[in-house]
């Protein structure tokens, strides 16, 4: 088993920095996506991403974090099984030191797969390592309602702070009742899940309630929904749209100086992006199912508010 580290990229902590606004609406840019979130308008094509090549070591400065997303215990036919390559990544980021774990939801594939979700918690707290979680649209049953998720995890919205960092946690589905959704999507659920997400303004202001007591380090937002659009087929279907109010919640989470957006969702990991404001969003792909090579992101933050963004591969 190896983990291997590519070439890090780095955000400066500034509020020009990113690619600027659409010549046609107005709306921040974002660098990974090729479009406009909200008009489509093609931008520039950014450069790839460099190849694999050596390790980086964690500077005394930094805080680290590792973002996982998308485990899906309890997926019939997943092989190899989703809980031992948890157990895995645990180990390796012991031996990177990972300051917080992060995990942007769909950490099962039922909702009321309560021991698959107990699993996944004694894991995390096996590892020693300090994690953050959020309910992705596979851990709900009824969004909105208490169920098994909350019963191991807690409540959401709310505050974590670990390691100097404020970690606001979401839950993208709760915003968005089943009776607002469309037919077909409630017609989806009764066999699989509910699939589209909306944070909702309840929960933004609670989070500003709760972050009036936090402390004054970085703060990372964490939410299961992609926060801008993703290209892919499964569009066209009428699945896997980013939250309903992407807009409204990119722009709330400037303005309460959030620095670091991670989230889940679609499977495929899209190259790193920060948008006007200085707020990077970061998808997680899966780390379970897309592989092998799987994947994952270290993020290491600096005090001055610098990030540098570490994707990196486990291969067994």
């Amino acid at each position: 088993m190896a983990l291997l580290l590519r070439a890090p990229r780095d955000f400066e902590d500034s509020s020009t920095v990113g690619p600027g606004t659409c010549q046609t609406c107005g709306e921040w840019l974002i660098r990974y996506v090729p479009f406009c979130a909200i008009c489509f308008t093609p931008i520039e094509k950014a450069a790839p991403e460099e190849p694999m090549r050596r390790s980086t070591d964690k500077s005394e400065d930094a805080v680290r974090l590792v973002h996982l997303s998308d485990l899906h215990l309890g997926r019939p036919l997943a092989k190899p099984n989703p809980l031992d390559l948890l157990r895995i990544w645990l180990g390796a980021f012991s031996d990177a030191q990972v300051d917080v774990v992060v995990i942007s939801g769909d950490l099962v594939q039922r909702s009321n797969d309560r021991k698959s979700l107990a699993a996944v918690r004694r894991a995390l707290e096996d590892s020693s390592i300090p994690f953050v979680v959020v309910p992705g649209n596979h851990d709900v049953g009824r969004p909105g309602k208490h169920g098994a998720f909350e019963d191991v995890f807690g409540s959401f919205p709310r505050v974590e702070t670990h390691a100097g960092v404020t970690f606001l946690l979401v839950d993208s589905n709760a915003g968005l009742p089943p009776h607002e959704r469309r037919r077909h999507e409630r017609l989806f659920a009764r066999v699989v899940c509910f699939v589209e997400g909306r944070v909702g303004g309840a929960q933004l202001e609670k989070l500003d309630s709760l972050l009036g007591a936090s402390e004054p380090g970085p703060r990372v937002m964490v939410l299961h929904h992609h926060l801008v659009p993703q290209p892919n087929r499964s569009v066209k279907l009428g699945l896997m749209f980013p939250l309903q109010d992407a807009h409204s919640v990119r722009r709330w989470a400037v303005s309460r100086r959030v620095a670091l957006a991670l989230h889940g969702h679609h499977h495929v990991m899209r190259r790193a992006g920060v948008q006007s404001g200085g707020l990077v969003v970061l998808n997680g792909g899966s780390s379970t199912l897309v592989g092998p090579p799987y994947r994952a992101r270290i993020i290491d933050l600096y005090q001055g508010g610098n990030k540098r963004v570490i994707p990196v591969e486990l291969r067994l």
